[in-house]
């Protein structure tokens, strides 16, 4: 986003617009003064961590939860460098959360499991529903070591018909960072009409500001095709504060006059407000250049397809509990071939994840060793 809201003060410079939900491993469940369950925003952390990490803490988390339904493995979390306590998982659970609601240490822990579910669906919500999107239009995408034990239950959720859980999940965001070019935001205040701006007025401050960018990354190691250029407007009418961002190309910048910038704002402006007010002169706001250091693009491996059977990668079973009890079978998931086709209940384990498939899902391996689990 170009600007976004903070306190009700306007900060008009670029932000991602992440939604962050207090629901993750470490979060702590609780009851209310009213005797409801609730879980976070609190957290327990890395220290000391849920019960049964054994640090210590005594507050039961998400993590012990997925512990307790046997969604996780204690042999294999973390690639087996840290011993998990189900005792302890279970205590903290029986103590805190099922003595006091009159459940069993299964039901608690499976109540703990679904709020932390519908509290991501709530968020995805929130930025879907709320704005006009279906979910049923978009695939979700999970990534974090926790994103596959809730992937299927948040997407059957909110009726989305696909949910990917690449191989990479638990490093996923890291991989990102490493692999995105490298972009710097330059900007100039204008606050002008546009006939007081003009043509070579406009390409004046964008050459300006690509001369500053191109000169900061260039000290980068960033020249010649590594870099790309991208020319926004934000334009508005007087008396007006929200606005407008208009995109100007090579081509519009070399004509003579600032009628192309015109059309394009009240194109711009009717698709958001339905009308345009096209007796009145814009104001430019600021010009704003987005200046990219490209880095290589990233290559991720991908494979053939092979035989559909996954026995290959099957490690036994595991009791999890679902509604009740049930035999899941288990496979490793750097096992898995493009091609391998599960049929729920399953879970799949690595050193750094596990997802959890029930007994209505099917999951398909990709191209790139990716989990695709399909619900319709």
């Amino acid at each position: 986003r170009q600007q976004t809201l903070l306190d009700d003060v306007k900060i008009a410079v670029p932000a991602l617009d992440v939604a962050a939900l207090g629901a993750g491993g470490g979060s702590i469940a609780w009851i209310d003064a009213g005797g409801i369950l609730d879980l976070g925003p609190h957290s327990a952390g890395a220290e000391p961590g849920p019960a049964c990490y054994g640090g210590g803490g005594t507050e039961p988390t998400l993590t012990d939860a997925n512990l307790v339904l046997g969604y996780i493995a204690p042999e294999t979390f973390l690639g087996g460098r840290l011993s998990l306590s189900p005792d302890k998982a279970r205590a903290a659970i029986s103590d805190r959360i099922a003595g006091p609601l009159g459940l069993g240490v299964e039901e608690a822990a499976l109540a703990i499991n679904a709020l932390g579910s519908s509290r991501i669906a709530e968020g995805i919500r929130a930025s879907t529903v709320r704005r006009g999107l279906d979910p049923r239009d978009f695939t979700l995408f999970c990534f974090g070591g926790a994103g596959g034990l809730h992937a299927e239950t948040v997407a059957r959720e909110l009726s989305i018909p696909r949910a990917i859980v690449p191989r990479e999940a638990s490093v996923l965001s890291a991989l990102g960072f490493l692999s995105a070019d490298v972009r710097q935001d330059h900007y100039r205040a204008m606050g002008q009409r546009f006939g007081d701006v003009g043509a070579e007025g406009l390409r004046k401050v964008f050459a300006e500001l690509e001369d500053e960018g191109r000169a900061r990354l260039s000290a980068d190691g960033f020249t010649g095709d590594r870099v790309r250029v991208v020319r926004r407007i934000d334009c508005r009418y007087q008396r007006q504060v929200f606005t407008v961002q208009v995109d100007a190309s090579d081509d519009d910048l070399q004509q003579d006059g600032l009628g192309w910038l015109r059309e394009k704002f009240e194109t711009a402006y009717a698709a958001l407000y339905r009308h345009a007010h096209g007796d009145q002169e814009g104001f430019i706001d600021s010009c704003h250049l987005v200046m990219y250091g490209v880095l290589p693009e990233l290559a991720l491996p991908r494979f053939a397809e092979g035989p559909a059977d996954p026995s290959p990668a099957r490690r036994g079973f595991r009791r999890i509990y679902l509604a009740g009890w049930v035999d899941a079978d288990v496979y490793w998931f750097d096992d898995l071939r493009h091609g391998m086709r599960i049929a729920g209940p399953a879970v799949v384990d690595s050193a750094s994840t596990s997802v959890v498939i029930g007994p209505a899902g099917r999951a398909t391996v990709d191209p790139y060793g990716s989990l695709v689990i399909d619900l319709d």
